[in-house]
This record gives C-alpha cells, sequence and structure tokens, in this order.
C-alpha cells in the first residue's frame, strides 16, 4: 500500500499524478477554507473530478496568462498539470504546475489608427545613442 493512498486528501498533489502530464477541464472554482486558522483560498474544479486543486499565485498566475485575469472565463478551459520540483521551506518538493504549452503564440496586433512609435512620441535625431 502507498502512503498517499493511506492518508486520502481532498486535494490534488503531485502523487495523484503519479508523473504524468495530465490535461483536465475547469468546472468551476470557488473560494474554500483549506487551513484552520487562515484565510480561505482559491480551489479549482474540474469535469469528472471529485477533488479539488488549491490555487497558488505560480498556478493562478498561469492559467491567467492562458485565460485572463477574470477567473468566470476559466470554466470549460483545458489546463495540462504537470509535476515540478520546487524549494518550498528550503527543502525540495514535487509541486503541481499548470504548463503554459497552449500559450497564443503571437501577441495580438496593433490598431491601424495608431501612428508608428517614432511618429507618436517625436524623434529626435540629434541624440547621440
Amino acid at each position: 500500500m502507498k502512503v498517499s493512498e493511506m492518508f486520502p486528501t481532498k486535494w490534488i498533489s503531485a502523487a495523484d499524478l503519479q508523473n504524468r502530464e495530465v490535461t483536465v477541464t475547469i468546472r468551476d472554482i470557488a473560494m474554500e477554507q483549506v487551513e484552520q486558522d487562515k484565510p480561505p483560498k482559491p480551489v479549482l474544479y474540474f469535469t469528472g473530478g471529485q477533488k479539488g486543486m488549491v490555487l497558488n499565485k505560480t498556478n493562478s498566475n498561469s492559467i491567467a496568462v492562458l485565460y485572463g485575469d477574470d477567473t468566470d472565463g476559466w470554466s470549460g478551459k483545458p489546463i495540462t498539470l504537470h509535476t515540478q520540483w520546487v524549494d518550498f521551506k528550503g527543502e525540495m518538493k514535487q509541486a503541481v504546475r499548470v504548463k503554459l504549452n497552449e500559450m497564443p503564440t503571437a501577441a495580438p496586433a496593433l490598431p491601424q489608427e495608431q501612428p508608428p512609435f517614432d511618429e507618436a512620441i517625436g524623434v529626435d535625431d540629434d541624440i547621440p545613442f
């Protein structure tokens, strides 16, 4: 028997991923009491899954890069979870991370009516650098 099976948790951990990448679809996000005497934290839930994933700032920012800052727009979106070794309070531990392989490859185009940068600020060709 595995230790992770002897002490099950309601939150996704690195042990749950078994060193695999797993693509899941976000069902919803809720603020929940994760630890006693600490403020509530955001928890993601996935379609077809039972366990929630407590979001830290790193994973929250990764999802925001993919789908925007407003968590209301995350439902129905896929993310890929993987494990990564991280320094946690001076100890190396495996953590669950959101993979950014779905990132857009190009920045959005600027509107056509904007003048080129040089015209917008006025270029002084006498500056020696």
